[in-house]
């Protein structure tokens, strides 16, 4: 009986200290994370000036279609919406879709 009662007391030690080891590595692991890294990625456009798009949108539809490459390459949620009051993109119709886009 008193073996009995011994195992169980080493057991609940060896439980025990499975438990803090575990704790420890997860602490570890997750301190170890984060922080960030170069990927070789160049830097994300500046954000516009202005919320008006440029004259150079409306004078051609390649104009249009750079500055909306752009415009969603920022994917800025803390500006104001685009003021398009002023705004008359051009439309083409002489010429193909880009297959790109």
């Amino acid at each position: 009986m008193r073996n009995l009662k011994r195992t169980m007391a080493v057991n609940r030690r060896v439980r025990g200290a499975s438990i803090a080891l575990a704790s420890a590595a997860m602490v570890l692991a997750l301190a170890s994370c984060g922080g960030g890294h170069d990927d070789g990625n160049p830097p994300p456009a500046p954000p516009p000036v202005s919320n008006e798009p440029p004259p150079s949108a409306s004078q051609s539809v390649a104009g249009l279609i750079a500055y909306l490459t752009t415009l969603v390459a920022t994917m800025l949620d803390t500006v104001e919406p685009l003021d398009l009051t002023n705004f008359t993109p051009q439309v083409s119709d002489t010429t193909e879709p880009d297959p790109s886009v």
